[in-house]
């Protein structure tokens, strides 16, 4: 069984798509979707449509009537790390699963700090180059 103590914040997000892939809103306290991907996004600091859109990678592999991202394979789901939990998720049972969000909900967590920072140095890097193509000529000297 999955412990919430072996997760990150990617896992965690996984395990909690799956659970709304599988639509147990109520089962985790959700009366629909949309509350879901807002708490869901605000707690593991993502935004409300990227949890939408986890949630539609594993959406055609879950009894659900939605259709999700249906042209990829197990093999193409994206991110990887959804491709990689899908297994684990599925051998899990549902009581269990439930469960473990419930307890992902009660925890506070904190951004994966080194894609941030590498977002940020991107982000950087671009404002640097993006300023220096405008600056006039006599303010560079």
């Amino acid at each position: 069984m999955l412990d919430v103590s072996t997760l990150d914040i990617d896992k965690a997000k996984g395990v909690l798509v799956y659970c709304l892939a599988n639509d147990w809103l109520e089962e985790l306290g959700f009366r629909n979707f949309d509350e879901s991907y807002e708490i869901i996004g605000k707690l593991l600091c993502d935004k409300r449509n990227n949890i939408k859109n986890l949630r539609d990678a594993y959406d055609p592999f879950t009894d659900s009537d939605r259709v999700g991202w249906n042209q990829y394979t197990r093999d193409e789901i994206r991110p990887d790390y959804l491709r990689q939990l899908l297994p684990v998720l599925e051998a899990e049972s549902k009581d269990d699963l439930v469960d473990l969000s419930k307890k992902i909900l009660q925890m506070i967590w904190l951004p994966d700090l080194e894609k941030l920072w590498r977002k940020i140095s991107r982000d950087l890097q671009n404002e640097k180059n993006r300023a220096e193509l405008i600056l006039p000529e006599d303010v560079k000297k």
